[in-house]
């Protein structure tokens, strides 16, 4: 791997260094990452976020601390928080992969880790899609970022073949795809929302419904 620095990478660190501040305490151990897990899996991101970023003030490096508030961005309701989420998580998989492909979440497994992130990355695009679907966004730009959601689940792949995360995100990128060429799609200036809109945004995948997302993976699946 090239030792040159991606310039988003370092906007991310230095981001999260200023979310974080500087009036660390002492330094937490491994049980905290436990607790904000288990706000997350309860949807309590505001109680989990400070927690993670506290033991980020200690370890800027760890890489499953990343993964873990990049979890909670993405699943804010605040939309602008996906690109926060994005540089969380890829700066989660830069660790990842400096350290020699090892988990630092002790209850995943390397290979998924790897192959989660990368699923995660897929969401977080989904998502910014299917924001611009609902608000006109031009088709153009809405394939690209469903383009950047593929490769992001064909990385997943190579992570781990098989893994049963996978099939809901294709799906819910092709059924968005087959969205953008109907005429009565959510957005559509002749039509603000129709049937197929409704079904989208209603659908109660896996993989992109705002309430199953929010479900974190089996440890080691």
């Amino acid at each position: 791997m090239s030792r040159n620095k991606d310039p988003r990478l370092v906007l991310a660190v230095a981001l999260a260094a200023a979310v974080t501040g500087t009036a660390c305490r002492q330094p937490p151990g491994e049980e905290v990452l436990v607790q904000a897990e288990t706000l997350i899996r309860n949807q309590e991101y505001d109680r989990a976020v400070p927690l993670v970023k506290e033991f980020l003030c200690h370890y800027p490096d760890h890489s499953g601390a990343h993964y873990y508030l990049g979890r909670c961005y993405r699943d804010s309701t605040e939309s602008y928080w996906l690109e926060l989420s994005l540089g969380e998580i890829n700066t989660a998989l830069h660790f990842f992969y400096r350290d020699g492909k090892r988990s630092t979440i002790k209850r995943f497994k390397d290979e998924y880790f790897e192959m989660i992130c990368h699923v995660d990355v897929a969401k977080i695009r989904l998502k910014q899609a299917m924001y611009l679907v609902e608000n006109n966004g031009d088709p153009r730009v809405i394939g690209g970022i469903l383009d950047e959601a593929d490769s992001a689940l064909e990385r997943a792949r190579r992570a781990k073949p098989g893994a049963a995360e996978i099939p809901p995100g294709q799906e819910s990128i092709d059924e968005l795809r087959r969205l953008l060429r109907t005429p009565d799609r959510p957005g559509n200036s002749r039509n603000r929302r129709g049937p197929a809109g409704d079904r989208l945004v209603r659908s109660p995948s896996p993989f992109s419904h705002p309430g199953s997302a929010l479900v974190l993976p089996r440890a080691g699946s």
